[in-house]
Parts: C-alpha cells; sequence; structure tokens
C-alpha cells in the first residue's frame, strides 16, 4: 500500500517534496497523527478532493520512513 499511489487521498508539502498518502490507513494506524494534523485540516477545508497538508520542520526522507511505517502491516511476531 505504501508504494501504490493510485488509491491516495490527501498529499503532504514537507520540504520542497509533495509525498501522497492514504486517510483511512493514516487514521488507523497514526490515530494522534490524524487528528493533529489531518483532522483540522479537513474539518475546514469545503473541497475534501483538493487536501494537501503542509508540514514544516521534518525531513522529507524521514517523513516518507513514518508513512512507510504507518502503512505497511508488520506480522511478525503475531
Amino acid at each position: 500500500m505504501y508504494e501504490e499511489r493510485t488509491f491516495a487521498d490527501i498529499s503532504f508539502q514537507v520540504g520542497n517534496q509533495n509525498i501522497q498518502g492514504h486517510l483511512a490507513i493514516l487514521s488507523i494506524r497514526a490515530p494522534e497523527f490524524y487528528q493533529k494534523f489531518i483532522s483540522p485540516v479537513l474539518l475546514s477545508s469545503s473541497q475534501h478532493s483538493t487536501n494537501s497538508i503542509y508540514l514544516q520542520e521534518i525531513d522529507p526522507e524521514n517523513f516518507k520512513e513514518f508513512l512507510r511505517y504507518a502503512t505497511v502491516l508488520n506480522f511478525v511476531n503475531l
């Protein structure tokens, strides 16, 4: 799911990079992140189809790693 962007429905502007994500996955796997950064934008946006979140003070590569962690399920030790 992380590598596949077909159903991505949110974009993050991190530095000079535009990084795509999946709302449903982030809301389940990273609820604190969703509540702090995504939910306020959705509530204030009149057009949900053009959601874009601007993140400052984070390295794009670190954010990509966070998204990878949040979207790739790890079934080891279950």
